[in-house]
């Protein structure tokens, strides 16, 4: 897998892909910073957070290392489509990268390494993370102990989470990762206050009902900055130029909050 190929493939935006053959590490440099990625990600992100073209530098790293997992998807006998599948979140997270910062490259580097290191696949709609539970998860039926293997459930931004959409994901995943039958989420989606804003037919509604819910966290914003593209301090300074806006502004101006929750479910 070559870099114009890996570009073409994940039809990355046409300027980041200029910005990462406009730029090259020497050969010494690109093996300390590979180590540093495998074997002290903390290192890797403070080393490159550091530098002045710190966006810029992400990107180029992240698909060259993109492009090297190629070799162990082959050697796993995974598809080409799951591959493109995947890593096509690169250009997403470029897209949002110039959108919240005004620059060309990536920040969400706490996010994709997931993707090279083989921890996450996109099958359809959904996202599946191998994920060790961080504690034991207690809820009606489902006894969870910490350290036990997971699907972790993201929802990647783009199409709508069509029902049908999300049941062939899980369908998919369970085909893929025959072993394991409990999957897990923590997001805004699974808001139980969502409810007050969304039609019960809505598809995040929807999406939040496969989930028995364990645990809720109030001050997380992470809906607001999905609904708003943006977290301001005064929710009256929010837009409300379409009628779901509109409803979830009146909620946060009424001192409500849509913050997010963890839920897990069982499927044969």
């Amino acid at each position: 897998m070559n870099i114009r190929e890996f570009c073409n493939g994940i039809h990355l935006q046409k300027e980041a892909a200029e910005l990462v053959h406009a730029y090259s590490a020497d050969s010494n440099t690109y093996k300390e910073v590979k180590d540093r990625f495998y074997n002290d990600y903390e290192a890797f992100t403070r080393m490159i957070a550091e530098q002045k073209d710190a966006a810029a530098w992400f990107l180029y790293y992240f698909v060259h290392f993109s492009c090297e997992a190629h070799e162990e998807y082959v050697k796993r006998g995974l598809s080409d489509q799951l591959y493109w599948d995947t890593f096509s979140d690169l250009t997403i997270w470029c897209e949002n990268c110039r959108r919240d910062y005004g620059v060309t490259g990536l920040m969400e580097y706490d996010w994709l390494w997931r993707h090279v290191k083989l921890r996450l696949f996109r099958l359809g709609r959904l996202q599946f993370e191998l994920y060790n539970a961080p504690h034991g998860i207690e809820v009606p039926g489902i006894s969870i102990a910490a350290g036990e293997m997971l699907l972790n459930v993201h929802i990647p931004q783009g199409s709508p989470a069509d029902p049908a959409a999300c049941e062939e994901a899980f369908r998919l995943a369970r085909a893929m990762f025959p072993e394991y039958h409990y999957f897990h989420c923590e997001s805004w989606m699974l808001y139980p206050g969502l409810a007050a804003v969304m039609k019960e037919t809505a598809n995040t509604i929807l999406f939040q009902k496969r989930f028995l819910i364990y645990e809720t966290e109030e001050e997380e914003r992470d809906a607001e900055k999905r609904i708003f593209q943006k977290v301001l301090d005064n929710p009256e300074d929010y837009p409300a130029d379409t009628p779901f806006r509109q409803r979830v502004r009146t909620w946060l101006i009424q001192g409500h909050k849509l913050g997010n929750a963890s839920g897990i479910f069982y499927m044969e």
